[in-house]
């Protein structure tokens, strides 16, 4: 995907066929899509290649999306909260105390 005079390669200026904007009336992905794109005007590019890459793209619909993705995470902390409760909470009727001895239910003990 060099792009200089001296790569001689087929694939020169061009990109991976997995940057390229799906044709709808294409039923097969064409693998050659992306070959002398960069040599075209940016304008052009846009039509035939992504131009943006992926992490600016996440970022701006992270920041557009930004209320529902922190809801979902709050409601997922709160649910890991309850859970933990809840756990804790049964921990202590599973391993009931015997306050006459001063020992866990399930500690041995060797009186009679």
């Amino acid at each position: 995907f060099n792009c200089t005079d001296s790569n001689a390669s087929r694939e020169r200026c061009g990109v991976p066929f997995s940057c390229c904007t799906k044709d709808p009336a294409e039923d097969v992905i064409n693998t050659q899509c992306g070959y002398d794109a960069r040599q075209k005007p940016e304008v052009d590019q846009q039509i035939v290649i992504y131009t943006k890459g992926c992490v600016p793209q996440f970022e701006k619909w992270l920041q557009d999306n930004l209320t529902i993705v922190a809801g979902i995470f709050i409601g997922i902390a709160l649910l890991q909260v309850r859970r933990g409760s809840c756990l804790g909470g049964r921990t202590q009727t599973v391993v009931p105390r015997d306050t006459s001895s001063g020992q866990d239910a399930c500690s041995s003990s060797s009186a009679p």
